[in-house]
């Protein structure tokens, strides 16, 4: 019987290197944010978006602007109180065209027991708020400039303390002009909202700018570097150089 040889191949041998090769073929690496960003097209919208930023924040007020218009908004309301107070004791009347009768310009219209639970409310809310928007403002404006943490701080508080109490007004001016009140009554409550509406636009500007621009860093750096004397970067005014001797005249031949 003839015997049959069956050659059977040895195992192949995986070294090291093979499986790199293979990871390598397999799996393809991807790019980091970093290697993203140094595209061209990246590279080229960059410098635009910085401009544009620049011009952007130079638009926003300072911290000492925010400061400004938060006093002068409280300064508003208390000429305004006291305006309408001098009224009352003086006892000046306006007419009324839902009625024969005059009544005083402190007097509302007609309102639902809602409607009167709704303007306390606000009316509260609003005078209440005031006073810590006057207070930050105030300490705000005062302490220099150095401080500018805490200013930045005392702004934030006196910007959204007059954001939430200008609104508040305005909903109060709502509820009034709803109840149908007289024609000059109405004028006056149109044009109380209309300045309402500005002055929310201004806190908002000056929120954003509290929260994009910051402690004014650079306006910060300038003081400093004016007013201290051991600032890093400061550079000591160096001494003028002795000017040179002139020289003499040369001899006038005889």
């Amino acid at each position: 019987m003839d015997e049959k040889i069956i050659d059977v191949p040895a195992p192949l041998v995986v070294t090291p290197s093979m499986d790199n090769n293979k990871q390598k073929k397999g799996s393809v690496p991807l790019p980091s944010v970093e290697e993203v960003f140094k595209w061209a097209p990246f590279q080229l919208l960059l410098p635009s978006f910085k401009k544009n930023k620049s011009r952007f924040q130079k638009l926003l007020p300072s911290v000492q602007a925010v400061l400004g218009w938060a006093l002068l908004a409280a300064g508003c309301v208390a000429v305004t109180l006291g305006f309408s107070i001098v009224m009352a004791f003086a006892d000046i009347h306006i007419s009324s065209t839902t009625s024969s009768q005059t009544s005083t310009i402190l007097q509302v219209p007609d309102l639902t027991p809602a409607q009167e639970v709704e303007v306390d409310s606000f009316a509260d809310g609003f005078l209440w708020l005031t006073v810590p928007q006057a207070a930050a403002a105030t300490v705000g404006l005062l302490l220099p400039r150095r401080r500018a943490g805490i200013r930045w701080t005392l702004a934030l508080v006196a910007v959204v303390s007059a954001t939430v109490a200008h609104y508040m007004n305005a909903r109060m001016a709502l509820v009034f002009i709803a109840a149908n009140p007289g024609v000059v009554a109405y004028t006056i409550y149109a044009i109380d909202l209309l300045g309402l509406g500005l002055a929310l636009c201004i806190d908002l500007l000056g929120l954003i700018s509290l929260l994009i621009g910051g402690r004014d860093p650079r306006k910060l750096y300038k003081y400093q570097l004016a007013h201290c004397k051991d600032h890093p970067h400061k550079k000591e005014p160096q001494p003028r150089a002795a000017a040179a001797p002139s020289c003499p005249p040369p001899p006038t031949p005889v």
